[in-house]
């Protein structure tokens, strides 16, 4: 029993994680909800192919294995925004900016992680 609310709340965490995510890329750079939820899942899925591995032993990790996880999807991300998108440089750093505001903030929420500063 004990398992299955860890797993459920694991679930909820990364729901969360994406919502917000996507809440961003739609605002800053004018995304459809789909165009930003593709981007965000080919991203870790591509992030996660190439390092082998799946999604909770990134969430069992250490802070650091967490943080470069998120550093390479946030640099994906990036990538992919760049490449379909024709808008103003100076926008997609504001969201790619909020990412690293938003991913920081998940990231220290797990328990080991409050001293970790992710722009540096």
């Amino acid at each position: 029993m004990g398992s299955e609310k860890t797993e459920n709340k694991q679930q909820a965490e990364i729901s969360e994680l994406v919502q917000n995510a996507t809440q961003i890329l739609i605002e800053e750079l004018t995304l459809t909800k789909e165009e930003a939820l593709n981007i965000l899942y080919e991203s870790a899925a591509e992030e996660l192919k190439e390092r082998g591995i799946t999604y909770d032993q990134i969430e069992q990790g250490s802070a650091p294995v967490r943080q470069a996880f998120v550093r390479k999807i946030i640099y994906r991300v990036e990538k992919k925004v760049r490449a379909i998108i024709t808008v103003p440089k100076r926008k997609v750093e504001a969201a790619i900016e909020r990412f690293f505001k938003y991913f920081q903030e998940w990231n220290q929420e797990s328990p080991e992680d409050a001293s970790l500063d992710m722009l540096e």
